[in-house]
């Protein structure tokens, strides 16, 4: 039977009697397009859904590679840490051989200076001191030891005069007064050998005859032998010898 529609009311009310009437009502009012798009929204809810669950499996794999990888690179650094720390260990102890082959080859250096010096010695000092003889060990030990025993030199003395490079006696060609000369031999002359060549030529010299100073090795430390000169102290190297002016003075 058919029902009267006097107003919107009645149309709601008809088609809440008569669902049917619903869907064909839409497929008059709505477009195709809209009608779909309920469809369409359901099949992009679903695969959005499915992209961003392989989205997820990706970035769960991702993580886990990362994850593998910086674990690999943390036992590659900690290897390359325990190397580089090895190494290091290796180049101190180098750097230590070096040092040590360094000073041994220092000694070495100024022992054969020590020795060219005491076989040259006349040739090297002989310009100003005559009759110059280099004392044996045993014969400075003679020397010294009535100087100890009296108190005139004390046992530290002694034992500084015994330890110099070396030790001689001669003259002076100019006054033929007999001279003691004590030097020290370095290969590279410095401060510290002119000031013990000071100390042991001042401790020498209270044997009753005056001791010269000298020092001598294969070159001379700047601003060393001007100052060696200054305090009358002679200055041997490479071959070439410095009186202070006149020779012999302190």
């Amino acid at each position: 039977m058919a029902q009267a529609i006097r107003d919107f009311h009645d149309l709601v009310r008809i088609l809440e009697e008569h669902p049917q009437w619903r869907a064909e009502l839409r497929r008059l009012v709505l477009s195709e397009e809209l009608l779909r798009l309920p469809e369409e929204l359901a099949s992009f809810r679903a695969e959005s859904e499915r992209r961003f669950a392989r989205l997820e499996e990706e970035l769960a794999s991702l993580r886990a590679e990362s994850e593998r990888r910086f674990a690999r690179l943390e036992q590659a650094l900690a290897t390359l840490t325990k190397r580089v720390d090895q190494l290091t260990a290796r180049v101190d102890r180098l750097a230590q051989v070096q040092e040590r082959m360094l000073v041994d080859l220092g000694r070495l250096k100024g022992r054969d200076k020590e020795r060219e010096f005491r076989e040259k010695a006349p040739a090297y000092f002989g310009r100003h001191l005559a009759g110059l003889r280099v004392l044996s060990p045993g014969e400075l030990v003679q020397l010294l030891e009535p100087a100890l025993e009296s108190g005139v030199l004390s046992f530290d003395e002694y034992e500084q005069v015994l330890a110099s490079d070396l030790v001689a006696t001669g003259r002076l060609r100019s006054t033929g007064e007999e001279v003691y000369l004590v030097a020290e031999v370095s290969w590279g002359v410095g401060a510290g050998d002119l000031e013990r060549a000071l100390r042991r030529a001042r401790y020498l010299g209270r044997l009753g005859r005056r001791a010269l100073a000298a020092v001598g090795g294969e070159e001379v430390l700047p601003g060393v032998e001007e100052e060696a000169l200054a305090k009358g102290v002679i200055v041997a190297t490479d071959g070439q010898v410095s009186w202070p002016h006149p020779p012999g003075s302190s």
